[in-house]
């Protein structure tokens, strides 16, 4: 197998990664808002009497880039946020994150809705992601754009970077919904005291002159912020559209060198999202697995057709001229997919409590690509992909492909297509283990072993009316 010792920078202490460069000292405030106009209209749903508000609303960052690194280092700890401030770090209010769900700080925006008596007759607080679809820049001269578009993860996410560059703005993206009745209202939107004093921030209040409509115009609800990890169905490219140009086969099939640096470091983290689920008297066992990049370097896999075959000879890529062949990509024709999986990359299996072989998912190709943040602050991490998601995977007239799952990213898949979930019909209530492995069979170069297997306990049962119950064991310690 091809294997290297762990990389001593890997066990860094947090503490040491989160020391910040000393950066030239902005002016306060760490941001500023900006409202571009001040009077906006929400539709109302006849039916259900929900009005849906847009908030326009942007915040600036003028003088200085503003930066958080979030995350925790253990199960145990909740998740922090960290302001990069020009005068150090400086930790937000505690659940700022309560939860990687929350897809970026919790309630940093207060609504409230006002009647014609100027009474206050709705409330509510909504989340902010820095690391909003909705970026632009404010001018000649602004930092290139270097933050992720995308905030949240999944329960062993560890540490994401948020932020918005120096003379760059990012849009709230918020929506929230109230019960209203046709009229005209005002909208007040503040930063709540606790934000403001931990950010430097003065008076923060905005006001709108908000009317309400009946009928079904925009704005619609919003589609989740994350793009969250899923299989990728339907996101590849239409299977009839513009032929790829192609790449010559490498020149190199030898790795030649056996520097760390140039190789990345896969890890596994424990299933999660386990859930038992019943079809025509089938009961089977769906999860999500994550097969994440620890550093340094990008995982990089391209493929070369074989003549007019479905098939493609796979090459781990280490710089601009050295590859190393490392099995094959095969064309997923199935509805759904249509494009190129790379064989082998990951593994899962369900394992008795001594560790015995039960049944192993028939999930064993893959589309690499980068869909979760897990590690920001690795060694060689990237902020922000050029692509997140599957949307990299060619298609059947495609005759190269290159798929990459650069430092500091995981690749999510749901297991819960029939054959890739567990079958546990008839199996026996007691304890028993997911396993996931990445690079089973040891195919691509890879830093460490020491953490390409993860394992999660689980319990099978029937409650008192006799229905069948999966209980998850809690997952405690270092991530």
């Amino acid at each position: 197998m091809r294997r290297l010792i762990s990389l001593a920078a890997a066990s860094a202490s947090v503490l040491s990664i989160l020391t910040p460069t000393v950066r030239v000292a902005a002016a306060e405030p760490a941001f500023v808002l900006r409202q571009p106009r001040t009077e906006i209209e929400a539709y109302r749903d006849p039916g259900s009497g929900q009005a849906t508000i847009e908030l326009p609303l942007w915040i600036e960052a003028r003088a200085a880039a503003f930066e958080l690194h979030v995350g925790r280092s253990d199960t145990r700890d909740p998740i922090a946020a960290i302001w990069q401030s020009p005068n150090g770090p400086r930790t937000l209010p505690t659940e700022s994150v309560r939860s990687w769900r929350d897809y970026g700080l919790t309630g940093f925006f207060d609504l409230t809705i006002r009647g014609r008596a100027r009474d206050a007759i709705r409330h509510r607080r909504v989340s902010w992601c820095p690391n909003s679809y909705s970026r632009t820049r404010l001018g000649p001269g602004a930092d290139p754009s270097v933050y992720p578009q995308a905030c949240g993860g999944n329960p062993f996410t560890r540490w994401q970077i948020w932020g918005i560059e120096r003379g760059w703005g990012v849009g709230t993206d918020a929506y929230a919904t109230f019960k209203l009745k046709p009229g005209h209202y005002s909208l007040e939107v503040r930063i709540p005291k606790a934000y403001r004093d931990a950010l430097d921030l003065g008076p923060t209040l905005q006001t709108y002159e908000l009317t309400v409509r009946d009928g079904y115009g925009y704005p619609y609800p919003p589609k989740p912020p994350h793009p969250f990890a899923g299989d990728g169905r339907g996101l590849g490219s239409p299977p009839n559209g513009p032929r790829s140009i192609g790449k010559q086969a490498p020149t190199s099939t030898t790795l030649g060198t056996d520097d760390p640096s140039t190789m990345p470091d896969l890890a596994a983290l424990p299933a999660w999202a386990v859930r038992l689920e019943s079809y025509g008297g089938q009961e089977v066992l769906s999860f999500a697995a994550t097969v994440w990049n620890a550093g340094p370097a990008p995982l990089v896999v391209e493929g070369y057709r074989r003549g007019d075959e479905p098939i493609m000879d796979a090459y781990q890529v280490f710089g601009d001229e050295q590859y190393s062949s490392v099995g094959t990509f095969e064309f997923d024709a199935q509805d759904g997919h249509d494009h190129w999986h790379f064989l082998d990359f990951a593994r899962y299996q369900l394992l008795r409590a001594d560790e015995q072989l039960i049944v192993r998912s028939q999930k064993e190709a893959f589309c690499l690509a980068p869909t979760d943040a897990e590690d920001l602050l690795v060694p060689g991490a990237t902020w922000r992909p050029e692509v997140i998601g599957f949307s990299e995977c060619g298609y059947v007239d495609s005759l190269s492909i290159r798929e990459v799952l650069q430092a500091g990213w995981g690749d999510t898949y749901f297991q819960s297509l029939p054959g890739q979930s567990f079958d546990v019909t008839g199996l026996a209530d007691g304890d028993y283990l997911i396993e996931v492995t990445a690079n089973p069979d040891g195919n691509l170069y890879d830093v460490s072993t020491a953490n390409d297997r993860a394992l999660r306990e689980i319990t099978l049962s029937h409650d008192a009316r006799g229905r069948r119950r999966v209980t998850v064991a809690p997952y405690l310690g270092p991530l």
